[in-house]
Parts: structure tokens; sequence; C-alpha cells
């Protein structure tokens, strides 16, 4: 599956991000889990306040769960699945037919702002299809974010960001 994963979070991030995205979420699909380190048993997610906060603390192993019901601005999106990693947040969804125009541009306003609770944002895209297609990804989101000029060319010759080159980021802009 393609994943946007937002990388290089402190701890409080990833905290807030998970919240974030929790609160969006009309419901979790299926029954996820968490392995706790310390009791070497899988719980339940909503056993704990905040199961990413044992992650970062290094007391639970990463864990993905399915969201359902996420909705941005009255548009509904398709199932988003969220990996939660220490210093990382990764969203990854399924191709289809489900993801028409609205519903695209919803993840973007969606990424837009998780981006906004994030004091440097670094943003990695796996497009899982045998192509590199990060460089595209990060110059459509650029330009629907207002991180870059709205006439920009589609296929600006330029270099645009990439996902590798975490060096010196714009101010106020993520490293994509």
């Amino acid at each position: 599956m393609p994943e946007i994963c937002l990388q290089g979070l402190t701890g409080n991030e990833v905290e807030e991000i998970y919240q974030a995205l929790r609160q969006a979420t009309r419901f979790l699909v299926g029954s996820p889990v968490f392995r706790h380190r310390g009791e070497h048993a899988d719980k339940p997610l909503d056993s704990v306040p905040n199961a990413a906060r044992l992650v970062v603390q290094g007391e639970a192993d990463p864990f993905h769960f399915l969201c359902r019901g996420i909705t941005v601005d009255g548009v509904p999106l398709p199932d988003l699945g969220v990996f939660v990693l220490d210093t990382a947040v990764a969203l990854d969804y399924e191709r289809g037919p489900a993801w028409g125009p609205s519903q695209v541009a919803g993840l973007f306003r969606l990424v837009r702002s998780l981006f906004g609770r994030v004091a440097r944002p670094v943003l990695a895209y796996d497009a899982d299809n045998g192509r590199d297609e990060s460089d595209r990804f990060a110059r459509v989101l650029s330009v629907f974010c207002g991180w870059a000029p709205a006439s920009a060319p589609a296929d600006p010759p330029a270099d645009p960001p990439r996902t590798s080159d975490r060096r010196n980021p714009p101010e106020g802009n993520p490293v994509i």
C-alpha cells in the first residue's frame, strides 16, 4: 500500500499526531492491539490513555491500526492505516475508486493539518508501485499546501525538494 510518513518527530509530536488521528476517527477497524514489552503481552489500544506514549518511551513495540470514518471539511475519507513508531507516524491507504478528487484533497488537508503540529516536519512517500514517485508527490503536495507557487508547472525541470534531502529546510515549510 502507498504510505505517507511524517518522520523525525519528537515524542510529544508522535503522541499529539496519534491523539489527533484517534479523535478524528469514528471507529477503529477490528480490535487493534499493541505489544507491551514489559508485560510480554498484546493489549488493546484503548486499554491505556495513549498507546503512542508507550512506544515513544520504549515500553511498547510500534503498532498499526486502521481508521474508519475520518471526515475532513465534510468529505469522508476511505479507510486509513496508521503506523506509530517512536519518531514517526505513517499513513497508508489502499488505492482504488474510493479515492476521488475530493478524497485526495481531503487527505492532503489532513496531512497539512498534521504538519501544523510539528516543529520541523519531514515527509517521506512510498508509492508501493515499483516506481519512485516521491518527487512527484512532493511537488503536488507542496503546490496544494501553498508551499510552492500555484503557477509552478506540473512537471518542473528544477530540482524539487526530495524525500532524502533533509538539510537546511526552508523556514516554515516541511522537508518533503
